[in-house]
């Protein structure tokens, strides 16, 4: 049986964590032939009795870091523990929805060149949470990933992307090993970026499927902890490390490696379940 960890980092986030694995319990998607586990890294936050209590109430294994050292450490803590097939990397404001896991599970076992699966995702609102625990749906609010990815939209097709969205997304442990890991001296910002440029300079690509989307309260950690992490500050430090470390800025590069990209054939799993097929390009036409 096929090991899939479903890996959180949070700071702060206690009561985000709850939530998240208040959803997963509930939704409750294993695809056939896998076994889940769980992991959560608690990045320094400076209260951990919240955090020690999620992770008993849950059964799931907490490590703490003694300071903050930013979501690339997190991220590689994850990835180097235990022996997992795949991985799951998900925000603590994430919340999930049925079929999940086994539509990302089947895009990357069926596309072997695809290395990253992300999910697309709606905002939602603090208010929103609990509807959606109890079953219902949350109100549309925005569609978030035209803007983040530059890719066109068709709806219920899978989108090729420069990167996949880092506030949830998977890929096997053999493509994280292709890598040097997440760059740590990104604390914050653009690791996600960053790791798939290492990806495509390797011929691996990135897809983020438009369905099923995922819930996202978009940002809560750095609205909630301004002082701590200094997001602005942290924005700034990533973005002018990127261009030193790649020759150029987000948008340069990602020219540089998408343009030529060739069409491909791509299978994928429609809201139903059954499997569909189709040719994407950069412009997913």
């Amino acid at each position: 049986m096929k090991i899939i960890l479903i890996g959180i980092p949070t700071f702060n986030g206690a009561y985000r964590i709850n939530h998240l694995l208040t959803s997963l319990k509930k939704v409750h998607d294993i695809p056939v032939g896998y076994k889940i586990e769980l992991l959560l890294v608690d990045d320094g936050s400076p209260d951990s009795d919240q955090m020690n209590w999620i992770a008993r109430h849950f059964g799931v294994p907490v490590i703490f870091h003694a300071e903050n050292k930013g979501i690339s450490a997190s991220w590689n803590d994850i990835c180097m523990y235990g022996n997992p097939d795949y991985i799951c990397l998900l925000n603590d404001d994430i919340m999930i929805v049925d079929n999940w896991l086994t539509s990302g599970i089947y895009m990357i076992e069926h596309n072997p060149i695809i290395g990253i699966v992300g999910w697309d995702f709606n905002r939602i609102i603090e208010d929103d949470i609990e509807g959606i625990l109890n079953g219902k749906a949350a109100p549309f609010r925005h569609k978030n990933s035209a803007k983040i990815m530059d890719a066109i939209i068709i709806p219920d097709k899978p989108m090729l992307s420069f990167y996949a969205p880092g506030c949830s997304f998977m890929m096997s442990r053999d493509t994280y090993e292709m890598t040097d890991g997440f760059d740590e001296n990104y604390k914050s910002f653009f690791e996600e970026v960053s790791f798939s440029v290492q990806l495509h300079n390797q011929g691996v690509r990135s897809i983020t499927l438009n369905h099923p989307r995922l819930f996202h309260l978009w940002a809560r950690t750095f609205e909630t902890n301004v002082e701590a992490l200094k997001p602005s500050q942290r924005m700034l430090e990533s973005r002018m490390y990127f261009k030193q470390k790649w020759d150029g800025d987000i948008p340069e590069v990602k020219a540089r490696l998408m343009e030529g990209i060739e069409p491909m054939e791509v299978k994928w799993l429609d809201e139903n379940l059954e499997e569909q097929s189709g040719i994407l390009g950069w412009d997913n036409k």
